[in-house]
């Protein structure tokens, strides 16, 4: 598969480096104390990206389950180990503009079903409108910003952090997919006010796909150790190995040494060279900044001829029929959105290419299409 999508977990995450792939397999061949490696790895986490404390998760999916449970269990192996099947379930608070939207750009409505993380923790979902509505809230207020993004989303993380910070309320930020830049690794902790942020291992940072980095307060990362496998909480079953330990901790010195600008550039580049090539196909295109979380990646919207959603629909299903495969994703406006944040060096052409021709069958076929309207 040619991967011109985005880094899900759907399409295998993201590949991995050389120095990562030496890290997990010198790990495979030796034991080790599980416990000590988790505090060294924790420790040079939080050093290198300027954190109090840091854990590794088994996923960001996961790396909320846990934190949500230790908002509620705290560092107490007992009432660790007597979630998620406590009679009572403490009321975490989510944002009303969180429950759902349109999902990785689609044009459908989704719910949000990374709540679901949030009952395996123990906890139960409490919708809030407002900041003054967290005084009803018992444990964490989660927060999931750009997967279903909203204008001035740190504005309003801000606002609603200050108010649970006054209440004593933790606030644990789904951040799994908000990286590059690398500054949001600090941002939610150390400006916008977070206890908690979490984030893919296997996306933007470029690490194991079962793996998730967990940055925030040395007190409620010491609970999330003990509501984590080694232990037999809830996370017993979202346990960490020594492989994707020091795989990720590789993964993310890697991606704090690389030149942010530079690469960002690159990608631009390979954007303006996708944008002229179906300008001169007379397709109208749109070169985004962002990618589809809001990330710091350059994309381009190409926008099918008949400006039809199940025209861009059939378009993206031959790619996807292709051999290989070209994965990409759907776009508000009828539009096809092409990343080159995962691609080889020879890849690009060959998107370019697929596209087209991959326009040009469904064209022949459509009357809606067959008309000049871009």
């Amino acid at each position: 598969m040619i991967n011109a999508g985005a880094a899900q977990s759907r399409l295998g995450g993201s590949t991995l480096s050389r120095r990562v792939l030496e890290a997990m397999a010198r790990a495979s061949t030796e034991y080790v104390d599980i416990e000590a490696l988790h505090d060294e790895v924790g420790r040079r986490l939080a050093e290198a990206t300027g954190n109090e404390s840091a854990w590794v998760s088994a996923g960001s999916a996961a790396g909320v389950m846990v934190a949500v449970a230790a908002t509620i269990a705290g560092p107490d192996p007992e009432r660790a180990a007597a979630l998620p099947r406590s009679s009572e379930r403490p009321d975490v608070a989510v944002w009303s503009g969180h429950l759902g939207g349109q999902l990785a750009g689609a044009d459908a409505w989704h719910p949000n079903d990374y709540l679901n993380s949030i009952a395996a923790g123990g906890g139960a979902v409490r919708v809030v409108e407002h900041p003054r509505e967290l005084d009803r809230a018992d444990a964490a207020f989660v927060w999931f910003p750009g997967m279903f993004p909203h204008e001035d989303e740190d504005g309003m993380l801000r606002l609603f952090a200050d108010a649970a910070r006054q209440l004593g309320i933790p606030v644990v930020v789904d951040a799994a997919d908000q990286v590059p830049p690398r500054s949001r690794l600090t941002d939610y902790t150390r400006v916008l006010g977070a206890s908690l942020a979490v984030f893919s291992g296997g996306k933007g940072i470029g690490g194991p796909t079962s793996s998730g980095l967990v940055v925030g307060t040395a007190e409620l990362v010491a609970a999330c150790r003990t509501n984590s496998g080694t232990e037999h909480g809830v996370g017993r079953t979202a346990k960490i190995g020594r492989e994707e330990l020091l795989g990720l901790l590789a993964a993310v010195e890697e991606f704090l040494e690389r030149d942010e600008d530079d690469e960002y550039a690159e990608r631009l580049a390979v954007v303006n060279e996708w944008s002229t090539a179906f300008v001169a196909h007379r397709l109208a295109v749109y070169a985004d900044p962002s990618g589809h979380c809001g990330q710091l990646v350059p994309r381009l919207l190409v926008r099918v001829p008949s400006g039809l959603r199940d025209c861009r629909d059939d378009v993206i299903g031959r790619l996807w029929d292709r051999s290989p495969r070209v994965a990409v994703l759907p776009a508000p406006g009828a539009r096809i959105a092409l990343s080159p944040q995962l691609l080889a060096p020879d890849e690009p052409p060959e998107v370019a290419r697929a596209v087209l021709e991959s326009i040009a069958a469904h064209r022949s076929g459509c009357s809606d299409c067959s008309a000049d309207s871009a």
